[in-house]
Formats: C-alpha cells, sequence, structure tokens
C-alpha cells in the first residue's frame, strides 16, 4: 500500500509501515498529520512536523 503525496514532484512515495514483514531499515524523517494525532502522544524527537501532508 504505497501513495504518492499530491503536492509531490515524484521524488517521494509513502507506504503504510503495517504492511512490511522484514525488518525496517529505514528510519523516519518527518512527522505528518500531527494535527490529528492523539492529545496524549507527545513527540519527543527533533524531526520536522507537518499539521497535515508533507510540504
Amino acid at each position: 500500500m504505497t501513495f504518492k503525496p499530491a503536492n509531490d514532484a515524484g521524488k517521494v512515495i509513502e507506504f503504510s509501515l503495517g504492511t512490511l514483514d522484514d525488518d525496517i531499515t529505514h528510519r523516519p524523517d518527518v512527522h505528518i498529520f500531527t494535527g490529528n494525532r492523539a492529545n496524549w502522544f507527545e513527540i519527543t524527537d527533533d524531526l520536522p512536523q507537518y499539521k497535515s501532508a508533507r510540504k
């Protein structure tokens, strides 16, 4: 299950991590849709955050 963000120039493909059955070797580079996160969840790293889609 992959998808291409609407505002992307073809350089980014996003996918749902729950669809993988092997070890994940890549690390996240941003947090997206933080405007919809649970109010009790605190993001504690320094990665960029976007309230909606990646910009």
